[in-house]
């Protein structure tokens, strides 16, 4: 399916979904998109929409360092920083080893679908792409976008969006994925609206598989700290749920398993929550530990976590399974 054809059956403005027009020019790839009621304007650049929220094409300019848009756009800086070394900081063993394999296993693909995924980066997770009709990847980082365009994946269309206001049509898409995303949203009130949003375009038994969102330090997981959502503001949770890492400049909150499934059960159906990627054992029976590891192997040996309470208390990382019901 061509640019044209998605920009014409799948997308809309973020704002008010009405209709896009486009002057398009197909020689260099460039263009401009516009909202045929509120009269906004995005460009298309190198073959890729850019229909991102005011906020972002204004800059940091005038915005309060804490607050939700100053973060974002900090954010966004820092993934078009990494974009050229994203995928080589992301190829530690253990990481390509359990997640990506441990979040396809979940995500449930047919050949017709047509599925989104949010925060898709430089496009670790994109195996599941052969399996789909058509596979649509947004991020807020154009550098990460143009980075995965190299990688020439046929049935792949690239939109440069943010994941709390998605310039997609309703009930159109079948399912979603979202990895290591979810849990750098700044705000309460931002998790809430992107799963707002991810329900308005999913099909009736359309299904959300949201992968990699952290959990507590494993001090905290010993302690089981149970947590909730005290107030409505920037940093919701007891102390220490919320901080940010590279230099200072990518905000995340960790979740627990029963607070994460809370959240999503305002929205959805939660079909699984299971928590994975566990090296308690790793840390504490060391060399013996290694070589179990290399024996069985690092995925399978995983896999007899997943689904038990060890997995819940001790991954390093959770997995929702959603379905949109109603």
């Amino acid at each position: 399916m061509t640019l044209e054809e998605v920009l014409t059956r799948f997308l809309c403005c973020p704002y008010d979904h009405s209709d896009l027009g486009t002057t398009w020019e197909l020689v260099d790839k460039r263009g401009t998109i516009h909202c045929s009621q509120c009269h906004r304007a995005w460009p298309i650049t190198e073959g890729i929409p850019s229909l991102m929220p005011d906020y972002f094409r204004q800059g940091m300019e005038g915005k309060d360092e804490e607050s939700e848009e100053a973060m974002c756009l900090s954010e966004m800086n820092m993934r078009d920083a990494q974009a050229e070394i994203y995928d080589s900081l992301c190829s530690d063993g253990r990481r390509e080893i359990i997640e990506i394999p441990t979040t396809l296993q979940e995500f449930h693909v047919r050949p017709d679908d047509v599925v989104v995924e949010l925060g898709i980066g430089t496009g670790r997770a994109l195996k599941y792409a052969e399996h789909c009709k058509l596979a649509i990847g947004c991020d807020f980082s154009l550098a990460s976008l143009r980075k995965l365009q190299t990688k020439r994946i046929n049935n792949l269309i690239l939109i440069q969006a943010d994941a709390t206001l998605l310039p997609l049509r309703g009930r159109i898409i079948d399912s979603i994925l979202t990895v290591s995303m979810f849990h750098h949203i700044p705000s309460q009130r931002a998790r809430r609206q992107h799963l707002q949003e991810c329900k308005r375009i999913l099909r009736n038994g359309g299904q959300y598989v949201m992968s990699g969102v952290y959990n507590f330090s494993l001090l905290q997981r010993l302690r089981d700290i149970k947590t909730v959502y005290t107030k409505d503001d920037l940093h919701p949770g007891a102390e220490g749920k919320t901080g940010y890492h590279t230099n200072n400049s990518i905000y995340y909150y960790k979740f627990d398993i029963r607070e994460l499934r809370k959240e999503a059960e305002e929205h959805f159906q939660v079909i699984d929550a299971f928590g994975f990627w566990v090296d308690i054992w790793i840390e504490y029976f060391g060399i013996l530990a290694r070589l179990l590891d290399r024996m069985v192997g690092t995925y399978r040996l995983d896999k007899i976590w997943h689904h038990t309470w060890i997995g819940d208390r001790f991954g390093r990382v959770l997995l929702l399974r959603m379905i949109k019901r109603g």
